[in-house]
């Protein structure tokens, strides 16, 4: 089933006046810059973290991303598409005449840097603008959803000589909870620096270094290096000699942040032995992996509370018996989204993190030196304090903040 937003704002009336209802202007330049500025606008709006332009057979079908799910909002009509297509060049001081896949910026709204990616398709081009806002506030690592244990985070995150990695596939927020981490543990004496590609948030005392088409990750670490740093903040572990970088970092007195896509915090293992890095520099450096998913929250306005089914419950107790957890089922209720006009009928509104925290304690590094499998690895870990993501989500269940079927849709638990 496809999902819509209706707006009640002036987009309504600029795609009126482009199908020809409202205005004898249809094609002018100024439609065109009226168009693009509404549909951008009003993505700020609906706190969209991306907007689609996509060209199709017939139309060019515009998009917003919102809490992490694609909402069709438009159609606009085949004949207007080369204009727009236009504008979004000009604006994102793109090539007008180039037709191969480009990068812009789009720097004229003064709260967003919304960055722009383009692509050929068999219908035109395809544009996809990232809006980040310039002055975001860093959210406390317990507000995005991290377990509400001071003890844990001090054990996961204040380290020396270590390197702790998060790990999630693209868009799950592993960059907004590596920011949450270095706000934790940025003090004045503290010489915090990042690598990124690109800065997302400007964090006052930090010093945040940006990849451009001139540098990379690799030559940025090796001379930040010569900066004495305490703590380093590497944007991603893409290849093998970045990750060796990182490592000797982490072996040398620093702590080093950084992240990996894979698909849980033990896979992280995996994926350095599969790029090459050795069991001893894992075993010896790593001293936390974290992974995390976004689950959309509970629309509040409209959620309708409701007994677990028996299916539901018969789920849960499986998942206390696989994983040797006791859930407080007492009294609990679940609730189902239900949608309204705040959460634009989808019955969520807004994410939350659900995560799993792999610490490296004496076992664990011995297993890793021994190129242990993950299965052994995995049983050894359950034996602590290491959960899979499976139980803080229900954790975030039992409290009404999300449902089961919300981790269904991300876990495909069912």
């Amino acid at each position: 089933m496809e999902k819509y937003i209706t707006f009640k704002s002036n987009i309504d009336q600029v795609l009126n006046e482009m199908a020809g209802k409202a205005t004898d202007k249809i094609g002018s330049s100024s439609d065109i810059t009226a168009l693009v500025d509404s549909v951008i606008k009003n993505a700020m709006e609906r706190r969209a973290s991306d907007i689609h332009f996509e060209p199709m057979e017939e139309n060019l079908r515009v998009r917003y991303r919102i809490d992490g799910e694609l909402f069709e909002i438009a159609e606009i009509s085949k004949d207007k598409q080369a204009q727009i297509t236009g504008r979004l060049k000009a604006i994102s001081n793109m090539h007008q005449e180039k037709q191969e896949s480009q990068d812009g910026r789009i720097t004229i709204y003064p709260d967003y840097n919304i960055r722009v990616s383009s692509q050929k398709n068999i219908y035109g081009e395809k544009f996809v603008l990232r809006l980040l806002k310039k002055n975001e506030n860093i959210r406390e690592i317990f507000e995005l959803g991290f377990p509400n244990e001071e003890k844990l985070v001090e054990d996961s995150f204040d380290k020396r000589n270590s390197i702790t990695i998060m790990a999630a596939p693209t868009g799950e927020g592993k960059t907004t909870t590596l920011y949450s981490i270095v706000q934790f543990l940025n003090k004045p004496q503290i010489n915090v620096t990042t690598i990124e590609d690109p800065v997302e948030i400007r964090i006052p005392g930090l010093n945040q270094i940006e990849i451009d088409a001139k540098t990379s990750f690799i030559d940025s670490l090796r001379t930040v290096l010569r900066q004495d740093p305490d703590i380093i903040l590497v944007g991603e572990i893409r290849d093998k000699e970045t990750a060796e970088i990182a490592m000797q970092a982490g072996q040398t007195g620093h702590y080093v942040l950084s992240t990996i896509h894979t698909i849980d915090a033990i896979e992280v293992i995996t994926r350095l032995r599969k790029m090459g890095v050795s069991n001893y520099d894992i075993s010896s450096t790593v001293a936390t992996t974290v992974s995390q998913r976004l689950v959309r929250r509970l629309c509040k306005d409209c959620a309708r509370e409701r007994d677990f089914t028996k299916k539901e419950l018969d789920f849960i107790h499986n998942i206390e018996e696989k994983d040797n957890v006791k859930f407080d089922l007492a009294g609990k209720k679940t609730y189902d989204a239900v949608g309204c006009d705040k959460c634009n009928h989808v019955g969520y509104y807004d994410r939350i993190g659900i995560f799993e925290v792999l610490t490296f304690d004496e076992k664990i590094r011995e297993l890793v030196a021994q190129d242990a499998s993950t299965l052994q690895i995995t049983e050894e870990a359950m034996k602590g304090r290491y959960k899979p993501l499976i139980v803080d989500g229900i954790y975030k269940v039992l409290d009404g903040i999300t449902n089961l079927d919300e981790l269904n849709r991300k876990l495909r638990i069912y």
